[in-house]
């Protein structure tokens, strides 16, 4: 069942061409990575997706609904986005800021009830955070804020979870749990998750879908054996990569070879 639906998205920053036709389909229970170079695209289709930006040309649906025509009150409770690269200022607590996920639940309500704050408390142990409930915010590491701010969307409860390189700023231990998290909601609570990462190793071993993009198109798409090939990454990363299978589990492995330039 079709959950979001781009069609021939195109969008500019000015008179700098971005997203140049994409089309996809983001079907219910999908675990989707983006991936490509910087520049290629990919936080800006993010952004599109989300209604943070709109398209100049083409249109998005969520659920069958026109995006533009959903309040940001329906578009909260229908996806959650974690962004990259936050860096909080402010100083509520992590709690505080976990239980900001249930807003688009309230309704008329001023304040949380008790469920909310009960899913706010579960998103936390989730994301292995509940020991920095009353810590603030601005006083994490980056991968403790990162975590955080993960806690917040799972708290909204959300059909889809977008997230923009949400292993960044985590260590080896926490990318492996966050991950696996993930691919937990996915496959347990059928929550759709669309990811961008630059680890395309990750994306392999968890992720069911995969977009590959350049220069704002995109150039390959399907499973990981389907996109991660030699030629692909080749062609869109200009660099020489070898590309094998993983020791324990059934998907590709990329390793990069350095050509030496003396």
């Amino acid at each position: 069942m079709t959950l979001l639906s781009m069609d021939n998205i195109f969008f500019a920053y000015g008179d700098v061409p971005i997203i140049k036709g994409i089309s996809l389909t983001i079907n219910r229970g999908d675990f989707w990575a983006f991936i490509g170079p910087n520049g290629s695209g990919k936080t800006t289709l993010l952004k599109l997706m989300n209604g943070t930006l709109a398209p100049q040309k083409g249109s998005v649906h969520a659920d069958g609904i026109a995006l533009h025509d959903m309040t940001r009150r329906q578009i909260a409770q229908f996806m959650a986005v974690v962004p990259q690269g936050f860096t909080p200022s402010f100083s509520f607590t992590v709690f505080d800021v976990v239980l900001m996920g249930r807003t688009p639940h309230l309704q008329h309500r001023p304040f949380e009830r008790e469920e909310d704050m009960a899913i706010a408390e579960q998103a936390m142990k989730k994301t292995d955070t509940l020991h920095l409930a009353h810590r603030f915010v601005n006083r994490l590491s980056g991968g403790e804020a990162q975590r955080v701010l993960i806690a917040r969307a799972l708290a909204q409860e959300p059909q889809l979870l977008l997230l923009d390189e949400p292993t960044t700023f985590l260590d080896l231990r926490h990318q492996a749990e966050m991950m696996t998290m993930l691919q937990k909601l996915n496959n347990e609570k059928n929550v759709t998750v669309v990811i961008i990462t630059h680890d395309i190793n990750l994306a392999s071993l968890h992720c069911k879908q995969m977009a590959l993009f350049k220069d704002g198109k995109i150039q390959a798409m399907g499973n990981a054996h389907d996109v991660i090939t030699e030629k692909n990454m080749a062609e869109v990363y200009e660099t020489t990569v070898l590309v094998d299978k993983h020791p324990r589990k059934d998907c590709p492995r990329i390793t990069p070879v350095a050509e030496p330039k003396y």
